[in-house]
């Protein structure tokens, strides 16, 4: 990862830098798909999917941002809401995977 002025070391689950903040703003979902790709929010999902399980895997979180409400929707669906942590809509209280 690079930060601002030079490099960085990669962030190990014991480094406090846990955190993997995805902006799925551009991800397709449910509504009206692309012309030709009927299933794209399907694939969005299943991306996700994958996403979590490395991370979870490495010992990190996921934080999902920008998520549309028709996205944020098939993720739940998919039963996979509680995997993530929702970035908050303004006047919300964050929140997260409850332990």
């Amino acid at each position: 990862m690079a930060a601002a002025g030079g490099t960085r070391e990669p962030s190990t689950p014991d480094s406090g830098d846990d955190l993997v903040v995805v902006d799925v703003s551009g991800l397709p979902a449910a509504g009206a798909p692309p012309e030709g790709e009927p299933l794209a929010g399907l694939g969005a999902v299943a991306a996700l999917a994958r996403l979590r399980l490395a991370a979870r895997r490495t010992g990190h979180r996921v934080r999902l941002c920008g998520a549309s409400a028709d996205l944020r929707a098939l993720v739940e669906l998919a039963g996979l809401g509680g995997e993530f942590e929702w970035e908050a809509e303004e006047g919300e209280e964050p929140r997260g995977v409850e332990e």
